[in-house]
């Protein structure tokens, strides 16, 4: 399972209709938890996930006992991103502590030469294509590069991948055990349904 979707805009806090949680934090986080954890029971042993997103790179959002879906005032671009990718680590790694026979890796793609960013103003698109283009790698290249890293990790449970297919280990978290815990029970909290 891989799993790459996502968006890059500027808008602010944007809700969505079914549950008022924000497009980018729904997109970027909640969607690939929860499709992870409704397909991961039926996975055979040794199968694999992979979510690209930030690993080693975001931030560490320090609010997520108390404005966990960043309604309640937390809210910003940066927030947004942030939880993002501390929730997808805290989450993920708890993904792979529950099914413990699968491998399940985080990756960051660095900069690379896609559509990334369509949802952008357009001036911002003017700007970011050439840049694209004279210093990101094809998605060809960063596709290979992940997808070698991830399918040489061979021993079940969760692993970050860097931008050039380095495994950064669970040294790269940015979160404790205690604070995993904290961010999976929200999760739950949040998609009863699972």
């Amino acid at each position: 399972l891989v799993m790459t979707h996502g968006m890059a805009t500027i808008q602010g806090y944007t809700p969505t209709e079914a549950d008022g949680i924000d497009q980018k934090l729904q997109l970027h986080y909640f969607s690939r938890f929860y499709l992870t954890h409704l397909m991961a029971p039926h996975m055979k042993d040794g199968s694999r996930v992979l979510t690209v997103l930030s690993a080693g790179v975001h931030g560490r959002y320090g609010n997520f006992d108390k404005d966990f879906a960043l309604k309640d005032g937390s809210y910003s671009i940066k927030n947004a991103a942030d939880a993002a990718g501390f929730y997808t680590d805290a989450g993920f790694e708890g993904l792979a502590k529950e099914h413990d026979k699968l491998i399940m890796a985080h990756a960051s793609p660095g900069f690379v030469n896609t559509n990334w960013g369509t949802e952008m103003p357009t001036l911002i698109r003017m700007a970011l294509r050439p840049l694209q283009s004279m210093f990101g790698k094809s998605s060809e290249d960063c596709g290979e590069i992940l997808t070698t890293a991830w399918l040489g990790i061979s021993e079940p449970g969760y692993a970050l991948i860097d931008d050039k297919g380095g495994i950064i280990g669970n040294g790269g978290l940015k979160h404790t055990a205690q604070e995993r815990d904290v961010i999976w029970a929200k999760t739950l909290e949040i998609l009863p349904d699972l």
